[in-house]
């Protein structure tokens, strides 16, 4: 009961006093304009294209390292390098990775002779970690005990 009547003082006040309904045009267009500049310097200095890039690399480098493992585990208990990555490796990992992107430039490359070998892929965000990874492809991502088995 107590509640009902405050309510009604306080409608009873607010139409007494005339209080605005609503907001003018041009505190609308204000606000939004406002609104737009933030959301614009937030997507600038998040930059969804480039984390993901960025990710996309990780797991490149990631998946490199761990075919890397597989195949000197392999050398060791073989005695040999596999010949391919379509080498039965399933002693060793449950799945061969494959390049996030997997088309005709992004896709992981493997190369052998006798006792030598290189693995590499192509990164799309980190060239400082492709030219200092020590091999001869600047563009590419490169592991192994030879690093010049696969021309750039």
């Amino acid at each position: 009961m107590v509640l009902s009547v405050l309510c009604f003082v306080v409608l009873r006040i607010a139409i007494v006093s005339k209080i605005p309904k609503g907001h003018t045009l041009i505190e609308l267009v204000l606000v939004m304009g406002i609104v737009s500049i933030l959301f614009a310097v937030v997507v600038l200095n998040v930059n969804p294209l480039e984390n993901k890039q960025n990710a996309r690399d990780q797991k490149r480098m990631s998946d490199l390292q761990l075919l890397d493992r597989v195949v000197n585990e392999y050398l060791v208990d073989k005695k040999t390098l596999p010949t391919s990555l379509s080498t039965d490796l399933s002693e060793y990992t449950v799945k061969i990775p494959v390049d996030p992107i997997d088309d005709a430039i992004y896709y992981y490359q493997y190369a052998q002779n006798v006792v030598t070998y290189e693995l590499s892929a192509v990164l799309e965000n980190s060239p400082d970690i492709s030219k200092n990874d020590g091999g001869n492809d600047d563009d590419a991502y490169e592991l192994g005990n030879d690093l010049t088995l696969i021309s750039p």
